[in-house]
This record gives C-alpha cells, structure tokens and sequence, in this order.
C-alpha cells in the first residue's frame, strides 16, 4: 500500500470499515485472515492537526507535540486466544502470522483481543502517536523503549496485568493505565528529558521504580486500595 500526500488512513483488520466520513471506522475484528505479508509506504503527510501529551510534577512539565499525520490501525479485538505480539519502530507481528512492515506513519493504534495476551514494544517511530489497548485478559506488556519526541499510551484495561519499562526515548511522553485488576508496573528507568505517567487503577497495586532519566518527570498515580510503591532511585534535576 503506497499513500499519496495528505492524511492518510489504513485500517486492518476483519472488519476494516473505514469510510470518507469517517477514515478509521470502528474496527473490532481480528487477525486471521492476514496471511500473507503487509506493507505500508505512507508518503509526505500534513503539518496540522497535532496532538499533545504531557507529565506534570510540582509545576515541572514535559510535554510531547506530534503531527497526526498518517494513521495505521490495527485490531485484533475479537481474538479470544492468547497471543503474543511484537511492535518495533517499522513493523508489527502477531506470533504465527506475517509481519505488517509499515514506514512514514505518524499515529499507530494498536487493539489485541481478551485473552491473556504479552506485547513485547522493542521501540515506536521517533516523533509518533502510538496507542495499545489490551482489552480484558491478564496481559503483559514489555516496553524495551519508544522513539525520541514520541508519545506512547498503554490502556491495559481488566485483569491482573503486568508493565515492565526498560527505558524510554528522550524527549518523549509515556503514559500507562492499568484500569481495574491487581496491576505490577516495573519501571527500570526513563529517557532524558523524558516524561512518564502511570495510573495504576482502583485495585491493589505494585509499582517499582529504579531509576529516572535526567531532567525527567514522572507522575505516578495508586489507586484507591492498599497499594505498594517501591522507589529505588530518581535521575538528577528529575521530579
């Protein structure tokens, strides 16, 4: 698939509905029927519309601003198995299938179905819009890193989930919501000049932070239960 100029969107999935009217549709199907290699060649995109996302601590702030600019979805929602998922800075992979290999894209949503599913993020695009939703299940989710001046949004939604963060892009913003579910979130550190935010939902939750970038900022929310947050160690000139 090569796009032209302007914003363009690609839907995939079972039931890809995508309209004039509405570009991305609703898409809710699966995988399945993906048997043979996918390749997305987005070209020169828009300046406008952008969207921003930001970390704020004791009046320090990072924020991230991104170009909408072409958009790739990719939903996997009605899959009720357990599968296990690969996402790297051009491609994307469910285990047994083919890859989607995909360059130029500015926002990237990502949706796996209700099993108990484990995303391993090896990194996004640098200066991105990557969104996941896991949906219910006991999912993993394994952020080896994200793009410089990226945004990455993780929803884990229902379930006992598990988030562990290598590291993060510098100048980047990462935000994590575990929703309801006994949720672990292991962060070992972040980017410079890097912001990360975590809510850990309404369930009693663990939260381990090793260490931060410089110049960070991270914004950690418990829940309303008996949660436990374990800090080992801040960046300099972090909050």
């Amino acid at each position: 698939v090569y796009t032209g100029s302007g914003n363009d969107t690609i839907n995939v999935s079972s039931d890809a509905d995508g309209t004039r009217l509405d570009p991305s549709g609703d898409p809710a199907g699966d995988l399945d029927d993906l048997l043979g290699e996918l390749c997305v060649y987005a070209n020169s995109s828009d300046p406008a519309p952008t969207v921003s996302e930001t970390v704020t601590a004791k009046g320090n702030v990072v924020s991230a601003t991104v170009e909408v600019g072409d958009t790739l979805n990719i939903s996997d929602q009605a899959s009720l198995t357990d599968n296990v998922y690969t996402l790297d800075s051009d491609r994307f992979e469910k285990s047994g299938q083919p890859e989607i290999i995909f360059t130029a894209i500015e926002t990237l949503n990502i949706e796996t179905g209700d099993g108990n599913d484990e995303v391993e993020i090896v990194s996004t695009p640098n200066a991105s819009l990557t969104t996941l939703y896991t949906y219910q299940g006991d999912d993993q989710v394994d952020i080896r890193d994200t793009g410089e001046d990226s945004i990455l949004l993780v929803y884990t939604a229902a379930g006992n989930d598990l988030v562990n963060i290598d590291t993060t892009g510098e100048r980047s913003v990462t935000i994590v919501d575990t929703d309801g579910g006994e949720d672990d979130v292991n962060v070992t550190t972040t980017g410079d000049d890097s912001g990360l935010g975590v809510d850990m939902g309404a369930d009693s939750d663990v939260l381990l932070l090793e260490n931060t970038g410089l110049r960070s900022v991270s914004e950690l929310r418990l829940g309303g239960v008996a949660d436990i947050a374990n800090i080992r160690g801040t960046g300099t000139d972090s909050y």
